[in-house]
């Protein structure tokens, strides 16, 4: 069988990932099933590890024990990372009242905020194509989210059900989109051309538009500055008009905030292509 059940979102790894209570359950699954994974995908797992992050084991194909070993001091590192934030929002009760000089729904309210201010950042990173700093931004927010838990009573967790809810969708979303910004352009188009979606379906590929769209309007500007370069505005207008129209193609989250960018990097392109047009004819070089 493929490893599809007991998955989890593995904030270390930064995908799906089973996790298993113990050693001895994901050894035996590795045991009665890499035959079968081997046959399916070309490859099985063939070791367990302990994984500081998710408190579980994972199974893992990698037999390098040197890569192994920069995993292992990796997740350390996080995990302290997390317990640092934990104990730094664990107070007393008594020192609570001394220290506090704000109401305590005020400040639960404002960190709720904050967290639901970033988990949107990082869904405008993600239409910006910036992946990686996107998953980085759902992993301090997961941080943060685990420290309200181990802090808050659970009478008053519901406020951060929806931060909660908002994260595990974006994470889902970054690690669908991180597959399709990997594929072959065929198969892009295809799933951009897909009938029936489901709205997670719509949102990545929404966010999949809009990082091709990218993509195109650098190649714009490169071909725009080469174009000014070897000074031939006889073709400055269609590049000029590929750009606009990739611009106008952005969509989804920070779409106005993108566009914005971009437009202001054409208007400077053609402000250059004007200045040298204008010193051609006066003759200067």
């Amino acid at each position: 069988m493929k490893p599809s059940k007991n998955q989890i979102f593995c904030v270390a790894c930064g995908r799906p990932k089973m996790l298993f209570e113990t050693k001895a359950k994901a050894d035996n699954f590795i045991k009665f099933n890499s035959s079968e994974i081997m046959e399916e995908s070309g490859k099985a797992p063939i070791r367990s590890y302990y994984c500081e992050i998710c408190g579980g084991y994972h199974v893992t194909s990698n037999n390098s024990k040197t890569h192994a070993e920069w995993l292992d001091n990796r997740d350390k590192v996080l995990a302290e990372e997390v317990d640092r934030r934990v104990k730094a929002n664990l107070k007393p009760e008594s020192n609570q009242k001394q220290t506090n000089q704000e109401p305590k729904s005020k400040g639960a309210k404002g960190n709720k905020l904050d967290i639901l201010e970033q988990l949107e950042q990082s869904d405008i990173l993600m239409t910006k194509g910036m992946l990686d700093e996107a998953g980085e931004l759902l992993a301090k927010c997961r941080f943060r989210i685990q420290a309200v838990e181990q802090r808050m009573n659970v009478d008053k967790l519901e406020g951060f059900i929806r931060c909660k809810d908002q994260m595990e969708k974006l994470m889902r979303k970054l690690e669908r989109l991180k597959k399709w910004v990997t594929s072959s352009y065929d198969e892009q188009e295809a799933f951009i051309a897909k009938e029936g979606k489901t709205e997670e379906e719509e949102e990545v590929c929404t966010a999949l538009v809009s990082i091709k769209a990218v993509v195109r309007i650098k190649r714009a500007l490169y071909d725009i500055d080469k174009v000014i370069e070897n000074r031939e505005f006889s073709i400055l207008k269609y590049y000029v008009a590929q750009c606009e129209k990739q611009i106008g193609s952005i969509h989804g989250p920070g779409r106005s905030e993108i566009a914005q960018y971009w437009n202001r990097e054409l208007m400077n392109a053609k402000k250059r292509a004007k200045e040298v047009r204008r010193n051609r004819t006066n003759g200067g070089k």
